[in-house]
Parts: structure tokens; sequence; C-alpha cells
């Protein structure tokens, strides 16, 4: 149990290193995966220990600000994902089933909005409305960091920023999340220190309701004006993500049917999604399935049958 806190702790300082040293913010992209190799390996426990640890270094290296800031990024969402994703229970059967992996994308795009909701309560609301400030603000920024800029240069990058700004970052961190899970899990698996197996990408299920928020959020985007539109438009892409994860269960269905050669076709595939040009197909994809329910009439492996 000592080796286990001690790793715990160690894991904790890696993991805030990156996010609180100047430089660091090179390795930020790798920032969760301490956490998660020791959540995922040791349980809720060395999560806590390491979350808190990462808080308490940074406490020491930037102060109480950024520790809270990390709390509230990096410790506690990689703490609440390593709990979700170690829930189990008993089948009358013998087996165990655990906690599925629809759910934990659920969580994952729960954490984002609440990112959201804080961005918002901390920007508060000028009389010109959030997306205004936030362009004076983009503006100021872009004119202090590259002062040769001209202005209609700035207004362009604006333009193309600041319409989605207040989803965007959370998205980009909220795949960080997921990658850096996932690599953990992969890794402990590879040497046996995994304490749950594999979710099974195949069998992603997102809730029914999911459909009808997005939806509500849509008709808002386009209807509305003013705060309500521009929240809403950010908040869309949030809500989108789980389909990215439907679209990849989708996805990987039709690639296993290739037998030996799916290997081979993954590769490409995931590249293509990591430069972003296949990203909107695959939630195109999760969206038709979702709506279609064509997974609910199929097997993880492509044949007939009803799912549960």
């Amino acid at each position: 149990m000592i080796l286990g806190t001690l790793a715990a702790l160690g894991a904790g300082v890696l993991s805030a290193l990156p996010l609180a040293i100047p430089g660091g913010l090179l390795f930020a992209m790798l920032s969760p995966l301490p956490l998660f190799l020791v959540g995922l390996s040791q349980g809720l426990r060395g999560a806590v220990i390491a979350g808190l640890a990462a808080c308490g270094i940074t406490a020491v290296l930037t102060g109480p600000l950024g520790a809270l800031s990390i709390a509230v990024v990096l410790a506690g969402p990689a703490v609440l994902l390593v709990r979700q994703a170690l829930l189990n229970r008993p089948l009358p059967d013998g087996a165990v089933e655990w906690y599925p992996a629809g759910l934990l994308v659920m969580w994952l795009t729960g954490i984002g909005v609440a990112w959201m909701v804080l961005s918002i309560f901390l920007l508060g609301s000028g009389p010109e409305g959030i997306e205004a400030m936030l362009r004076a603000d983009f503006d100021q920024a872009l004119a202090a960091m590259m002062p040769e800029l001209e202005e209609q240069a700035r207004a362009r990058l604006g333009d193309m920023a600041v319409p989605f700004a207040l989803g965007a970052g959370p998205l980009v961190w909220l795949g960080l999340l997921a990658v850096n899970g996932i690599l953990a899990q992969g890794a402990l698996l590879w040497i046996g220190r995994a304490l749950r197996p594999a979710p099974d990408i195949k069998q992603i299920d997102l809730p029914r309701w999911l459909d009808v928020a997005v939806a509500v959020v849509l008709a808002a985007a386009l209807l509305a004006s003013g705060d309500i539109g521009y929240v809403a438009q950010n908040l869309l892409i949030i809500l989108l993500l789980p389909y990215l994860f439907a679209g990849l269960a989708v996805a990987h269905r039709w690639i296993a049917r290739s037998g030996a050669a799916a290997p081979l076709l993954l590769v490409p595939f995931y590249v293509l999604l990591l430069l972003g040009w296949v990203a909107p197909v695959v939630v195109g994809m999760g969206l038709i399935d979702q709506v279609v329910g064509h997974r609910r009439r199929k097997s993880g492996d492509g044949s007939d049958q009803e799912e549960e």
C-alpha cells in the first residue's frame, strides 16, 4: 500500500507539472495520463491521492488559484471518470457487468457542459453580449501578442475563432481526456494491471433523451439571437461529442467485417480522424445510427441479433 501511495503521489506531481511550470504546455496534452494510469490500476483511492498531489504541487508552484484550476480541469474530471469506469455489478450467471462505455461518454460530455457553464459565469456579460465581449478580448490579446498584425487580419481571425470560442476549448480538452484515458487503459491491459476489461467501442449506445436535447439546442442556435443563440451554438458542438463516439462504433463495426484486414484499415481511418477530415462524417454516422437505431438490430460482430 505504501508503494501504491507513493506511486499515486508521483503520478499527481507528473500530471500537474506540465500545466504548472513555464514551458510545460508542450507536454500538457499528456498531463491526464498519469492520473488515469494510477486510477485504472489502483482504484478510486489512488486516483484521489494523485489528484490531491496534483493540486498540492500546483498550489506550491503557482498559488491557490492555480490549484483550483487544476482541480476543475484535470484532477476532478479524471477522478470522476475513473470512479464511473470502475463501477460494476455481478450478474446472475456469475459474470461481471462493467459501467457501459456510452454512459462514460455522457459523463465526459457533462464535464464539458459544466466547464462551459462555469466559463459563462466567470465571464459575465457586457451590455453588447458575451460574443462581443469575447471578440474585444480576443482582439486585444492578438494586438498584444502580434502588434504587427493589421486590424483587418485580426478581425478575420476573430470571425473564425470567436463564434465557437466557448465550446471549442472544452471540446479539445475533452478529447484529450478521452485519448489519455484510452491510452492508460490500453497500457494497463498490455501489462496486466487493468482493474476492468476494455470497453467494447462497437457497443457504445447513447440515451434517447440526448437526441431531444440536441434538437432543442439546435433550434435555439438557429432561431435565437444574442447570448441565448451564442451559448446554444457553442453548447451544440459539445453535445455532438457523444455522436462522434457513436459514429466510431459504427465505423468499427463496418471495418470489423473486413476480417484480418481490419487493423490495417483502422490505422489510416484514425489518422484521417485526427487530421479532422472525416470527423464531421463520423459525427453524421453517429447521428443517423442513433436516430435510426441500426445498432440495436445488429450485434457487435455484424450478425443479426437484438441488442439489450
